[in-house]
């Protein structure tokens, strides 16, 4: 028997030519009796293949004669809807005739390979969980045990949906459940790329509340699921998952009974494994029952193993006779036994009457054995590369050389282009166009045509790099005559045209700007350009959009093109990687690209060219610009580093995937965070070394490249040469200096640290999370391995002291580090729950600084100002980042991740708090312990960091500020210029638009920056405003008399139970006077005044006669810190 897998099911037997016709019709009147007693497996056996049956020749002496489907005979008296054609399946729900809640028969085996990709009966489009409503089948459908061969789906859907020969198969009707049995499905060709939610099944997408499924086989092919976030995967059903918001609906509704499932399922996604071979993923309860169960397919899950019945977070209360052949994926709570191969085909697989169990052969169901239409050859899937199906083959795959205990043999028509050698078969690509090859799969008497259409390795291409309004787009590569089909397709305004030509060209119009411009031609793949204002990035891989992960690099092809000049595009080969925390399980997905040579990338970087960069998908931020924007805004505000960055369109294997931010990657580098860099002094180590070595003879240019990688193996595991200057390897030491090289700096710096929530806990991680939780690592250096050995170093112990001192000093009374201090470390269990504990610590290093002494004081109130402006539920809790170089203090930056900036309520509602402050709204902005004690929450206790940033506030407000929000000013003018890109990317991500988002931030922006303006009107709104600062009438600065080279300052006291007063001038400076009289006075030098017309600030605490601060009990806590009885005066000196 031959089953074609084209359109005619055939039988043929191979005979000679010489054979005579008496015999021949005897011959094909036994087969045709064959065919009606259906095929007796024992009768098939090994034989020798005559010479014109060789593995890459199917013989010219072949002769055939096609078995016909035939209609039942009873077809026109069937209860019910008679289905005799694919065209009559393809009308249930879409003909009034055939609607979803109707009874069905198929009276005929059927071909659907006429099907590029199938609409699912009811539609792909649904609610996960649904069982009522539009577009659910709740019908029966009586399949006969007909085979339906050729059921192919290649599908890109953007929105949830459903895919299978059914989308939605449900009823909420207990006494009328929907009914699919006898359903056989051959050579399914399934793949469903996505980033949005779907569920993958041979037979369904999913099943809901009251179905019954029996007798299902689903005999050969692939179904395959590519993207972020599936429901389920599977080799029959997607997921089943009914919505139980109604009490007399659940999953026990469902009863799944005999089924054979031979499919290769695979999954490539980053969320959770719903791959299996039955069933992807059962959620919501126990199905009724899954009872007579046979799977042989694999399930492959991110190229390792799906489950091979189901998985999810529940199973079937009933589950009896469930076997799968071991190998075909991991088991799930007890559902299944696994079974050798042996086991499956020795004759005594215990199930029930309704399979036929023999020897030598997998067991099947009865009616499907028995059927005419059937031979061991429906159980074959041909394996294809990753993205390639029988339609578009260029590498090498393979074929299968037995069924159970059946041997099988290949034949090729065209053994130039498809050579056949045991399981490889081997593709030499045709220099243009496509060739069709038929490769025969041959048992015995039994054979099966395959038609695989292998693709030409001649690529078309584009002359132009960029697209220019009425500049001919020209195409090169194509052979004479060649007819060409331009798809052009405004991502803007949703409209498309087709035009037809023989030249290669097209002249865009102003009206296709932001186009994806697509040229079909015969034979050739599909290229893309796209017409847009905004650069364009498109990257190539062999690994699609949603498979690439957070591991290793991806090797791909990028080029960038722009209107700007040559040397910040780039034409070359990177590797990319999944990037972010939360981000990355979001649909629109952002990348890490580390480029194989430095390059600037559209002059982006004022410092030089990098290798590293990302892309920032922004996809909760429907403006796409608050990153880009606020980012700039760092800068301007005073930042020293900010990573700079452009907005651009990234098409991905051909395919648009909107707006894109093409921006720095935030590291150690001298173009990025320039602080000395002891990753790169290690690697220019390890290379010089090397080169040293070759230069000396010792080792080759193989050898050098080899030393230097050994050489850095052993600096990034050991980080002794830290402090020695030196490295051993093999018995020899190498002293780095003894090579040219500049001896080590001693470790006060060179460090960039980070802070995010995700590292708490993370022992693998080199964390130095603070006394009060503050969540930091080290991102510069990165030991990934070594990290005991660097945590024993110098840098790190330093760092962890500098950040600790620091965090001790805003909590301390009078915001001095001082060894002498009470020090507590906050015992948090969570937000709602910790205490503080008193704990030794001492840093002599920094006893006796000032916190301004630390860190940078005008980068403090720049950091506190950037983030009460932009009000972003992430500032101060993740993604924040310090840095320190060998010499000077640290200061906050560079600034990143502000998609939660500005009342972005897409993600989370209660963002919008326009009339509150950032470090005071610890509803909003509280989700760890750590958030109430962040930095800023302890800053604005001091007057003096107050009145610099009133200052600050005032010099930016009619600068930087203004220059943000006026009429004309940036965020206007950049509206201006990315809206029509960003109406396209409304068209692939817009769940909100881009004018309702943009209306949204500036209704934002407008009512906090009239708030913020009102609370900066003085410095003592300001100070009451925030009310962290509580000022005492028991004293007060009466006076400050500034001299040429003496200043004067007197405080009056009005409690007698003050003894000493202490006068803090500007942070740094602390005098202390007794009380005589209800008056103290001190006198500093003039130089510890800002003469120059900047605010002064000097604060004084009270003391008591024990040399004590005297506390404001009311507001002091315990632990975290006390607020002294103090006053302060602020003045400017002109």
């Amino acid at each position: 028997m031959r089953i074609s897998a084209d359109t005619t099911v055939k039988i043929k037997v191979v005979v000679t030519v010489a054979i005579l016709s008496v015999l021949l019709a005897v011959l094909i009147l036994f087969l045709y009796s064959c065919s009606n007693k259906g095929l007796d497996i024992s009768e098939i056996t090994d034989h020798d293949v005559s010479e014109s049956e060789t593995t890459n020749d199917p013989g010219t002496t072949a002769e055939y004669t096609y078995y016909e489907p035939k209609i039942d005979a009873d077809a026109d008296s069937v209860k019910g809807i008679a289905i005799r054609s694919a065209e009559d399946l393809a009308k249930i729900g879409v003909d009034e005739d055939y609607p979803l809640d109707g009874d069905y028969v198929l009276v005929t085996d059927i071909d659907l390979s006429g099907y590029k990709s199938w609409e699912p009966i009811g539609g792909a489009a649904g609610k996960s969980g649904q069982w009522s409503g539009a577009g659910i089948f709740t019908g029966t459908f009586d399949g006969r045990n007909h085979i339906i061969w050729g059921l192919t789906i290649d599908a890109t859907p953007n929105n949830e949906s459903f895919w299978g020969l059914f989308g939605t198969v449900a009823s909420k009707n207990k006494d009328d459940s929907a009914v699919i049995k006898n359903v056989v499905l051959s050579g399914v060709s399934i793949q469903v790329v996505s980033s949005v939610t779907n569920a993958v099944g041979a037979l369904a997408g999913q099943v809901n509340g009251f179905v019954e499924i029996d007798s299902i086989s689903v005999l050969s092919g692939v179904v395959s699921f590519i993207g972020s976030n599936n429901l389920g995967v599977g080799g029959v059903i997607g997921q089943i998952r009914t919505d139980t918001s109604s009490p007399r609906v659940s999953n026990m509704g469902v009863s799944i009974t005999n089924i054979f499932s031979n499919v290769t399922v695979s999954s490539e996604n980053s969320g959770t494994n719903y791959c299996s071979g039955v069933i992807g993923r059962i959620r919501n309860g126990d199905i009724k029952q899954l009872s007579s169960v046979v799977v042989l397919g694999k399930t492959i899950f991110e190229g390792g193993s799906g489950f091979a019945i189901t998985t999810g977070d529940s199973g079937a209360k009933r589950t009896d006779s469930v076997y799968y052949q071991t190998g075909s994926g991991n088991a799930y709570r007890s559902i299944g036994r696994s079974m050798s191969k042996e086991g499956m085909t020795n004759g005594s697989l215990l199930i029930s009457d309704n399979w036929t169990v023999t020897k030598k052969f997998y067991p099947l169901l009865s009616d499907v054995y028995d059927s005419p239409a059937f031979s061991p050859m429906e159980l074959i899937t041909i394996s294809f590369r990753s993205g390639e199906n029988k339609d578009a083959v260029k590498n090498n795959f393979n074929v299968p050389t037995k069924v159970a205990d059946i041997s099988i043999k290949w034949h090729s028509s065209n053994p130039d282009i498809i050579s056949v050698g045991g399981q490889n078969a081997k593709v030499k690509q045709p220099e243009s166009g496509y060739v069709d090859v038929i490769l025969t799969a041959v048992s015995g008497h039994v054979a099966k045509d395959y038609k695989i259409r292998v693709i030409s390795s001649q690529q078309g291409y584009f002359i132009n790099d960029y697209v220019v309004a009425g500049e001919p787009i020209r195409v090169g590569g194509y052979a004479e005559g060649t007819e060409f089909k331009w798809i052009i397709e405004n991502k803007s305004t949703g409209k498309t045209k087709t035009v037809i030509d023989t030249t290669g060209s097209y002249t865009p119009e102003e009206e296709d700007i932001e186009s994806l411009i697509t040229v079909q031609a015969l034979g050739y793949e599909d290229i893309t350009i796209y017409y847009s204002y905004l650069p364009v990035i498109y990257i190539s891989s062999s690994k699609s959009y949603n498979a690439i992960g957070k591991g290793g690099y991806t090797d791909a092809y990028m080029k960038l093109t722009a209107d700007v000049e040559e040397e910040y595009l780039y034409d070359g080969q990177i590797g990319i990687k999944l990037r972010g925390n939360s981000t990355s399980r979001w649909d629109k997905r952002p990348f890490k690209i580390r480029l194989e040579t430095k390059a600037n990338l559209l002059g982006i970087d004022k410092e030089g060219p990098n290798k590293h960069w990302v892309l920032l998908a922004n996809y909760i931020d429907l403006t796409l610009m608050r990153n880009k924007i606020i980012n700039d805004f760092s800068y301007a505000i005073g930042m020293e580093y900010y990573m700079a960055s452009e907005n651009v369109i990234l098409i991905f294997n051909g395919k648009y995937y909107g707006v894109y931010q093409l921006c720095e990657h935030v590291r150690v580098d001298e173009t990025r965070v320039n602080v000395f860099d002891w990753e790169e002094y290690a690697e220019t180590a390890a290379k010089t070394i090397a080169a040293a070595a070759r230069e000396a003879g010792e080792v080759g240019y193989a050898g050098e490249a080899k030393l230097a990688q050994e050489i850095e193996n052993e600096l990034f595991s050991d980080w002794t040469w830290m402090k020695t200057g030196e490295v051993k390897l093999n018995g020899k030491t190498y002293v780095f200096t003894d090579y040219g090289l500049e001896a080590l700096p001693p470790q006060t710096g060179g460090f960039l640290l980070e802070m995010d929530f995700y590292s708490i806990g993370n022992d693998a991680m080199p964390r130095t999370e603070t006394a009060y939780r503050q969540p930091f690592y080290f991102n510069t250096p990165d030991p990934e391995y070594g990290l005991d050995s660097f945590k024993e170093q110098d840098l790190y112990k330093y760092a962890y002291k500098y950040i600790q001192s620091f965090e001790y000093a805003i909590h301390s009374d009078d915001f001095i580090f001082k060894n002498s201090d009470t020090r507590y470390i906050a015992n948090v269990r969570n937000r709602y729950n910790y205490n503080y504990v008193e704990v030794e610590y001492t840093d002599d290093l920094n006893d006796g600084r000032h916190y301004s002494e630390l860190f940078d004081m005008d980068n403090l109130v720049a950091n506190f100002i950037f983030c009460e402006i932009i009000m972003n539920w992430d500032s101060m809790k993740n993604s924040v980042y310090v840095y320190k170089d060998i010499e000077g203090l640290a200061k906050i930056g560079p600034q990143w991740d502000f998609d939660w900036a500005w009342g972005n309520t897409i993600p989370n509602p209660n963002t919008w708090r326009p009339t509150s402050w950032h470090c005071r709204e610890f509803d909003f902005m509280v989700e760890q312990y750590y958030q109430t004690v962040q930095w800023n929450c302890l800053l604005i206790r001091d007057p003096y960091f107050l009145v610099k940033v009133f200052e600050k506030w005032h010099e930016a407000r009619n600068r930087e500020i203004e220059d943000l929000i006026k009429k004309d000013g940036i965020i206007n003018r950049y509206t201006d210029y990315i809206r029509k890109a960003a109406r396209g990317n409304d068209s692939l991500w817009g769940f909100v638009t881009f004018d309702a988002s943009l209306s949204q931030m500036w209704n934002f922006i407008n009512t906090r920056m009239k708030w913020l303006d009102e609370q900066f009107k003085t410095v003592e709104s300001l100070i009451k405003s925030l009310g962290a600062y509580h000022s005492s009438n028991d004293l007060r600065v009466a006076d400050v008399t500034v001299l040429t080279d003496k200043t004067k300052i007197t405080a009056k006291v009005n409690n007698i139970g003050i003894d000493s007063v202490a006068f803090q001038i500007n942070g740094t400076t602390m005098v202390k006077a007794k009380v005589k009289n209800g008056t103290a006075t001190v006198t500093v030098d003039t130089s510890v005044i800002d003469i120059t017309g900047g605010y002064n600030c000097v604060t004084i605490y009270a003391i008591d006669s024990a040399g004590d601060y005297i506390y404001d009990e009311e507001h002091s806590i315990k632990g975290n810190y006390n607020q002294v009885v103090s006053n302060y005066k602020y003045f400017v000196i002109k």
